[in-house]
């Protein structure tokens, strides 16, 4: 793996500099010290491992991994992107949608709800008229 980094030396290296020991390490991630001492000697690690060992030690290990996307890759990329946003667009019609017709429903039962209520009255007033 010409050109990358040696991960397990600079899991070393950074350990160190925090003054935390491969036993911490190994603790906090749910691994053995043994384990961390064999990662520690590894060129190349796991990309779940090396997720969890980034979190606990506050280090972007990607940052050393780089994408060469070339041309074209920006334009799947941007592709993507608008495939994305007409989902969402779609979606965001539909629950409109959804929205609307629950607003005229709700206006629907508020208009019964008013001639239920004035009914009442009338009713009310009518019985008190009586007495």
């Amino acid at each position: 793996m010409t050109g990358y980094i040696h991960v397990g030396g600079l899991i070393k290296e950074l350990l160190e500099d925090q003054h935390r020991t491969k036993r911490d390490l190994g603790l906090d991630i749910g691994m053995s010290q043994g384990n961390v001492v064999y990662l520690t000697k590894r060129e190349s690690i796991d990309v779940q491992t090396l997720h969890k060992i980034g979190n606990n030690l506050k280090y972007n290990f990607w940052k050393h991994f780089p994408i060469d996307e070339g041309k074209g890759a920006e334009t799947m990329v941007t592709e993507r992107e608008k495939q994305v946003v007409a989902e969402k667009d779609k979606m965001i019609a539909e629950l409109q949608a959804k929205l609307d017709a629950r607003d005229k429903e709700i206006e629907g039962l508020k208009q019964a709800m008013v001639k239920q209520e004035n009914d009442f009255l009338k009713e009310i007033n009518g019985l008190l008229k009586r007495k």
